[in-house]
This record gives structure tokens, sequence and C-alpha cells, in this order.
């Protein structure tokens, strides 16, 4: 039987759910969420386990109707398939319609679990970063583009340039359609630390023609590119670059120590342009969705 976790029961579900890292690793990964639950960040309601502690998952609502399941750790079957069920049907009822799993290498034993049970997998997730105190980019502006910073007299002009950025997108076109406009802005918003200085709506002779989503990790002086697009038509021109320029200009002028980034494993155009820009991989992980019921 699965069911969520009693208050006294946490900490252990949690260690045997990270029981994957390294003890040192899996402590400080407890402790963290054991604080999240504490301040409400995380829902402690959403912790499952099986009864006779074999089993563990843990699922989180995020803003913009989606949810975050970790990958279930179970020895049989039947529990690993309760438990992704428990959890997202708990997940349902939090109004996530998209519900994602993100495995690493050494959790590719999870891959029968998730298809399964109603996850397809989608793509891998190549996390680049840009070292601003290490690398020396050569920054060249063009100066017709130009640069607007996110506010309500722009709104309007921001949601259409997203939604057409989005038009024929190589990063997770699956997921393209799935929700609304104001979800998405609701779940760009959510992330780390949601500053109107950091989403750009680009223009070049006076038309929109991409957006930039960026999200600051203070403590960390990191600068998360959360997204950037160019509407279809302005594609191959250069404009890319130049928005990839500016956001490494700005971050170093900001006294960031690095740029990172998440990039879908398909979109080889844009993997040439970032590694070009100084960017390397640091990881890879495997993205997983379930969508709707």
């Amino acid at each position: 039987m699965v069911r969520n976790a009693l208050p006294n029961e946490r900490e252990a579900v949690l260690t045997l759910l990270l029981s994957h890292l390294s003890p040192l690793h899996r402590k400080q990964r407890v402790e963290s969420i054991l604080q999240l639950m504490n301040d409400g960040t995380i829902d402690p309601a959403g912790l499952f386990t099986t009864d006779d502690f074999s089993g563990a998952t843990l699922a989180s609502p995020t803003a913009g109707a989606g949810g975050i399941l970790w990958p279930p750790i179970c020895i049989s079957d039947s529990d690993a398939s309760r438990l992704i069920e428990s959890a997202c049907a708990w997940l349902r009822l939090h109004g996530s319609r998209l519900v994602q799993i993100i495995i690493s290498k050494s959790q590719s034993h999870h891959k029968l679990h998730l298809t399964s049970n109603g996850f397809s997998y989608i793509t891998e997730l190549v996390t680049l970063v840009h070292e601003l105190t290490r690398h020396r980019s050569l920054l060249r502006f063009d100066e017709r583009l130009k640069i607007d910073t996110y506010s309500e007299n722009l709104v309007e002009d921001f949601k259409q340039t997203l939604l057409r950025s989005y038009e024929n997108s190589l990063d997770c076109p699956e997921i393209v359609g799935l929700r609304s406009i104001e979800e998405i802005l609701a779940g760009h918003r959510a992330q780390g630390q949601y500053e109107p200085l950091n989403w750009w709506l680009a223009r070049q002779n006076n038309q929109a023609i991409g957006v930039v989503i960026q999200v600051d990790h203070n403590e960390r002086k990191e600068r998360e590119l959360a997204y950037i697009g160019i509407i279809p038509e302005m594609r191959g021109m250069g404009l890319g670059r130049q928005l990839m320029q500016r956001i490494i200009g700005r971050a170093k002028a900001d006294g960031m120590r690095r740029v990172i980034l998440g990039l879908d494993s398909r979109n080889i155009p844009a993997w040439h342009l970032y590694t070009r820009l100084g960017f390397e991989e640091v990881d890879r992980e495997q993205v997983f969705l379930r969508i709707g019921p």
C-alpha cells in the first residue's frame, strides 16, 4: 500500500529516495528538502512511501500547471506503479497537467518504470556553463538591435513574440501549445529570483523579433538563461549570437560569476552557437514527461 509519509518518517523516507547519492551529498539534500518543507516551499503531503518503507517518491507542483516527480525508489514494479499513480493523482489535484521527471545516467534503470506508467522519453537536457571569470569573450554589438526590459506597456508585445518564437522550435517541441501564455509566464516567474530587468524584448528596425528570460541565483552569483527565442522569419541572421553576447556582457557587468543554461540535445544549431561563445557542457540528464491525467 502507498501512503503519505508521516512527519516522523520524512527524514528516513527522503534518505531512501536519495539513496543513489553519496552519503555526504545525500545528507545535505535531505536536510535541504526538510528545510524547504518546514518553510512551506515544498508541500510535505507530496512525499509518498510504501507501508514497509521499501519505496518512496516525492511530488511537487510547479507554477504554470506543471509538476515535478522524483524517480521512485522501490523493489517491485507494482510498487513503482502505485507510487507513480498516487503521486500523479495528488499532482492533478493541485492543477498539474505536465508532470516532469529528470533522471541522471546513474538512474537509467528507472526508464521502464516510467514508460510503463504513462511517461514518455522526450530528450536529453544538456547543462552548459559559461565561466565569466575564465572566458574572455569578444563582444560586438549591432546597434540596430534594441533591448527593452519587461514592463506593463510591453506585456502584449512580449506575449505575442514569445508565442511566435515557439513556432518550429527545436527546444522540447512536444510541449508547445499545451499551456496558456499566462501559465508559461507564471512558470518562468516562479524560477529563482524574478527580476523584470532580466526579461528582454528584442527589437530590430522597430519590429519585435525575440525574447530573453533570465533568472538570477544570487547566492551562487549565477545567471540562468531560462529561455531565448527568435521569431521564425528572423532566424539565421546572427540575431541569436547578438543576444547571447549581450546576455554575457550584462552578466559580467552585474558581477555574476557564470551564465548557465539547459539545452535540448536535439538543438544542434544552438549547441554550435553556445560552444563557440565559450559555453562548456557540465551535465546531461534525461527528460520524461507525462501529459494530462
